[in-house]
């Protein structure tokens, strides 16, 4: 908005009315996209915060829409139009510190929790038909006033949120919304106050139920601030007061780490992105969600793509197209690091984040390949997803059993599960000859169905398309097996396959498309 050439004093009527007019136009339109953009659909107001000695009451907490919010907005701009400065050259500032005052009442608290009986609904909130009685409230409402009371006593917040009963799951639309910004607003809230209702003591966390739940993973992930309660609403963390933030300190960083296999870096400031797929699919592998499908749905804002409509019923189909959007954004070798079960839809994805989980041996094993690393040069981490399957690039190296000299052995390992495959080169020292070795290669390829496709080789003569593996490197592999029509497909493996190399290898890259159905033999 242009400043007045008048000074305020000066004015007429008419030009004094326009002039509060434009201001106040400006101040709400401000405000009306920060509501609409970065808060919830729908808040707890939580009034007579002031006035509340020790105790908020139910009758106390309202459910509001944005738009509810921005007229109670509006009416605090309409009471700060009397105080514009008579200057101009201090409109701009007057502005600005208003439109930053109106932003900091609008911080809200957000719960994370892991869900329990007679929890509240979003149409019970309009009612308010509960007992007044506290001790003969269900036991999820009496939570939800615990929450209130932490947000408006101990952090002065006239707003909070909470997944039970501020979302209209009777509306897809707003369903869907909540689903696909959820991270968001985890994000964007002030503290995340963290109910822990099997817990007490520090000692209890790691049997609290909280931390095998799969929504709470990006709740743990997303949020600036968080603040671990046990059951009787008393801060977990003995260290200070509600200033504290758990996410800052060392010991529980630690706790928290030997529990979800998080690094400390990573549950201290975490950044979503589409990398280290691998990695973060086992923070998820051991979780578990009521609905199959939010199996899904959980991981939209940790790996920070842009998810299709949330489709309740599709069951298992959800990860599926989760993988398939998934593939198209990441460029990450690691995305093909996994083993056991393909997907119902497609034998070229997984059918969970569970294919990715490893013991830890063979997880320190594949560290150390650097594989999970983003690098550059790892390969060609570009994926497409056709109507046939996912197009990719690989080295391909044929495996000949039966020749001594083949550059590579298989070994079938009895153990449970029983069937382990795990891949190493094998050039005998007295036969260094890499040219005897690359007959046998090419002999291989025109009599052998089987094949290891090296997903993260290095790059060299990228113009020429040629890749290569080299001595004492390690690398993650897929078993591919030629199909009746000589095309590749992957070889289900109950173990992820890595190339431990004892000479170097070099040929062209192939790209190879893996069907999304099952081939012919």
């Amino acid at each position: 908005m242009r400043a007045t050439p008048h000074h305020r004093s000066t004015m007429s009527r008419s030009e004094r009315d326009v002039f509060e007019s434009a201001v106040r136009q400006r101040l709400s339109d401000e405000c009306n996209t920060y509501i609409h953009n970065n808060l919830p659909a729908y808040l707890l107001e939580i009034r007579n915060i002031h006035n509340a000695v020790g105790r908020i009451q139910l009758s106390d907490i309202h459910l509001v829409s944005r738009s509810q919010i921005s007229e109670t907005i509006r009416k605090q701009i309409d009471a700060d139009l009397v105080k514009i400065p008579k200057l101009k050259g201090q409109l701009e500032t007057w502005c600005e510190a208003h439109i930053q005052e109106y932003k900091s009442k609008l911080r809200y608290a957000i719960l994370s929790h892991h869900w329990g009986d007679g929890e509240p609904e979003f149409q019970q909130m309009f009612r308010q038909e509960y007992s007044s009685e506290e001790r003969e409230l269900p036991a999820g409402i009496r939570k939800l006033l615990g929450f209130c009371r932490v947000a408006a006593i101990e952090y002065r917040f006239q707003y909070a949120w909470s997944d039970t009963c501020c979302i209209d799951k009777k509306s897809s639309s707003e369903l869907s919304e909540a689903i696909r910004s959820m991270y968001r607003w985890y994000e964007g809230s002030e503290i995340c106050v963290v109910y822990l209702g099997a817990s007490s003591l520090l000692g209890d966390l790691k049997y609290d139920p909280w931390f095998k739940r799969g929504w709470t993973l990006q709740e743990l992930l997303a949020p600036k601030k968080i603040r671990f309660y046990g059951r009787d609403w008393t801060p977990i963390n003995p260290n200070g007061g509600s200033q504290i933030n758990d996410k800052k300190d060392d010991s529980m960083r630690r706790i928290i780490e030997r529990i979800t296999g998080i690094p400390e870096e990573d549950i201290r400031e975490f950044r979503p992105s589409c990398d280290r797929v691998s990695e973060k699919m086992r923070w998820m592998a051991q979780r578990q969600t009521t609905r199959v499908e939010d199996i899904a749905y959980s991981l939209i804002g940790i790996f920070k793509v842009t998810m299709m409509n949330v489709a309740y019923g599709e069951g298992s189909g959800a990860f599926d197209r989760f993988m398939r959007v998934l593939a198209e954004s990441c460029h990450d070798p690691s995305f093909l690091a996994w083993c056991g079960d393909s997907s119902h839809n497609s034998q070229a994805l997984p059918r969970s984040p569970l294919c990715y989980h490893l013991d830890e041996t063979r997880a320190k094993f594949l560290e150390l390949s650097g594989f999970e690393a983003s690098q550059a040069r790892s390969g060609n981490p570009f994926y497409t997803v056709k109507k046939n399957g996912l197009k990719v690039k690989v080295l391909i190296i044929p495996i000949d059993e039966s020749n001594p000299l083949s550059p590579v052995n298989i070994y079938i390992l009895p153990r449970k599960p029983p069937m382990a495959i795990m891949a190493t080169m094998a050039i005998p020292a007295d036969k260094p000859d890499m040219e005897l070795t690359r007959k046998r290669i090419r002999s291989a390829k025109r009599g052998r169905s089987y094949a290891l496709g090296v997903v993260n080789y290095d790059q060299v003569q990228v113009a020429l398309g040629h890749g290569t593996v080299s001595t004492k490197s390690r690398y993650f592999c897929l078993l591919l097996k030629r199909d009746s029509f000589k095309s590749w497909r992957r070889e289900g493996t109950k173990t992820v396959v890595v190339l431990k190399c004892e000479g170097n290898f070099k040929d062209k890259v192939e790209t190879i498309t893996l069907p999304h159905t099952k081939s012919y033999l």
